[in-house]
């Protein structure tokens, strides 16, 4: 289900198989696992989080649910549960290139950014070539403003914010390409670059409703609670509503 294309009747009939599997073996721990994955990239959080808790309880061992429950957990911002969590997927598979980025992540997403540092040297120590660490590592960078490096223009107007350098995000966001007017995925994004860099609660809320309208954005919305974007606009009446309606929250 990680492969295929993300549109709403793909991910349904995913969903279906997965729960028919899940149906067969109530106690099968990677099933719920997947079907947590499942809802995740349907933006359906809270189903997520019951899938999770139902694949942690049927086997607490297994590197693999433990690494992707760790993630979904940071997420919502439960960090000690899920460095718990992550930990344990170390110990149980150190040489596991996605192990080890998650790993990194959550302590990105708990903004412990020595102890992400930290890690992720252990990791690239023992698997030098790995893509996914790469990855860890520039996702650390972005979080931490820390924009040397980064290459991505997108991810250099998300580092220069996070850094508190406004200026130097919008001169980023002067260098990113403009959609075609029939891209709709691409307008959206651009309005989401443009909102944050603009600075303007109505216009980040505006586009962050239309997103949570939109299934396939669940990577986006997935980090509300922990990105540091949305510092500024947590204390915003229009936060809490919004991550209730999104169930990232119990």
């Amino acid at each position: 289900y990680q492969y295929i294309k993300k549109d709403p009747a793909t991910l349904k009939k995913a969903e279906l198989l997965a729960r028919e599997v899940v149906a067969e073996d109530p106690s099968f721990a990677l099933g719920h696992s997947i079907l947590a994955g499942v809802y995740w990239m349907r933006s359906d959080f809270a189903s997520m989080r019951k899938e999770v808790a139902l694949a942690i309880r049927d086997d607490p061992t297994d590197p693999d649910v433990l690494q992707r429950s760790a993630l979904f957990l940071a997420n919502l911002g439960e960090h000690e549960k899920a460095l718990a969590l992550a930990e344990r997927a170390v110990k149980a598979d150190p040489f596991s290139p996605v192990v080890g980025a998650n790993y990194v992540n959550v302590f990105v997403f708990h903004r412990d950014w020595d102890k992400a540092e930290a890690a992720l040297r252990e990791a690239f120590a023992r698997m030098p070539d790995s893509h996914m660490l790469k990855t860890a590592a520039n996702n650390l960078r972005v979080y931490a403003g820390q924009c040397d490096g980064v290459e991505a223009t997108d991810d250099q107007i998300f580092c220069h914010l996070n850094r508190g350098d406004v200026a130097g995000a919008r001169s980023a966001l002067a260098r990113f390409p403009r959609p075609a007017p029939n891209d709709p995925w691409g307008q959206v994004w651009y309005a989401y670059l443009s909102a944050f860099a603009g600075g303007n609660a109505d216009a980040v809320f505006s586009v962050l409703d239309r997103l949570s309208r939109m299934p396939e954005s669940y990577w986006i919305l997935d980090e509300l609670k922990v990105d540091p974007l949305m510092d500024r606009y947590r204390n915003d009446p229009r936060y809490s509503p919004l991550v209730k309606k999104l169930g990232l929250v119990d």
